[in-house]
């Protein structure tokens, strides 16, 4: 059988459900995050932790993710076999590190503002001093961010199997899910 590896579009509209998905859950935990102080900080470290688990450990058991399974494609090892925690997590290890790092930046920030200061300031304004807080290194990791994920999009453009950099990192190819055989109608 023909292995077809997933090419741009079909990671784009998986990444784009991915991205809905964790929009919706992580909607609760930024609307607690603005009633307080120590909410706040709690509501970002339970978003980071929480979009890394959705990453890692739904790829890890089912070979994709909700937005991978709506693009009919899956994770798998290079030589076809289905992936382990340990390949998923080294696909993710780039992201996991910049979530850690911007949960712990915004974090500071948030400390750095006094509680009344946190309460009078609307979300746009309060982002605004957080950033000034971590003296712009919350920038600097978006500017990681960006020419990573430029650097994955000029990888995988480039090779015959369709892998960016954290499926070189991880061992892992993504290929267009093959169709489960439909159960035989023939009666005996």
């Amino acid at each position: 059988m023909e292995v077809r590896y997933a090419g741009f579009w079909s990671r784009v509209y998986a990444f784009i459900v991915d991205a809905l998905i964790l929009a919706v859950l992580a909607a609760p935990y930024s609307w607690v995050g603005h009633h307080s102080r120590t909410l706040g900080i709690i509501a970002h470290i339970l978003s980071a932790a929480m979009t890394i688990a959705y990453f890692v450990a739904l790829t890890a058991k089912y070979g994709q993710t909700p937005g991978k399974m709506a693009a009919g494609i899956e994770v798998r090892t290079v030589g076809l076999e289905p992936i382990t925690l340990k390949h998923s997590a080294w696909r993710e290890v780039v992201n996991i590190v910049t979530q850690i790092v911007n949960a712990g930046l915004t974090a500071y920030g948030i400390m750095a503002l006094s509680e009344m200061r946190f309460q009078e300031l609307g979300w746009m304004d309060r982002t605004k001093e957080i950033e000034a807080a971590t003296a712009g290194l919350q920038k600097v990791v978006l500017i990681f961010t960006t020419v990573w994920a430029l650097s994955e999009l000029i990888v995988l453009l480039t090779n015959g199997k369709r892998r960016s950099l954290h499926d070189f990192i991880a061992g892992t190819v993504v290929i267009h899910k093959r169709p489960e055989p439909a159960p035989s109608t023939t009666k005996s």
